[in-house]
C-alpha cells in the first residue's frame, strides 16, 4: 500500500474509497440476504426433490473426489493436451492419416 501512494497517491486513494465502497455494498447485500425480515410469501417454503439432492451430492462428490486425488485429471488429461499442443507435426500427421 505504501509504494503505490508513493508512485501516485491519486490511484491510492481511489483505491482506499472503492475498497470503503465495496465493504459498503457487501455489508448491506449480506444483511439483507441473512438478517433481514422474513418474507410473507417465503414462509411456506417445500423442500426439494430428493433427485435435485442427488445430483447436487453427485457434483459435491465429484469435486471432494478430484481435489483429493487431482493426479488423475492430469495425467489422464492435461499431460495429452500439453503434449499435443507442444509437439504439433505428431499431432498433424496423426489427424491426417500418417503424414504420407
Amino acid at each position: 500500500h505504501e509504494s503505490v501512494y508513493r508512485f501516485n497517491p491519486i490511484l491510492a486513494i481511489v483505491a482506499m474509497i472503492t475498497s470503503i465502497l465495496t465493504l459498503a455494498s457487501f455489508t448491506k447485500a449480506f444483511y439483507s440476504a441473512f438478517m433481514g425480515a422474513e418474507l410473507p410469501e417465503y414462509q411456506e417454503v417445500k423442500e426439494v426433490p430428493k433427485s435435485m439432492i442427488a445430483g447436487m451430492a453427485i457434483l459435491a462428490a465429484g469435486i471432494i473426489f478430484f481435489s483429493l486425488f487431482p493426479g488423475l485429471v492430469v495425467d489422464r488429461l492435461a499431460h495429452p493436451a500439453t503434449e499435443a499442443l507442444i509437439n504439433q507435426g505428431a499431432y498433424i500427421n496423426g489427424i491426417m492419416g500418417g503424414g504420407g
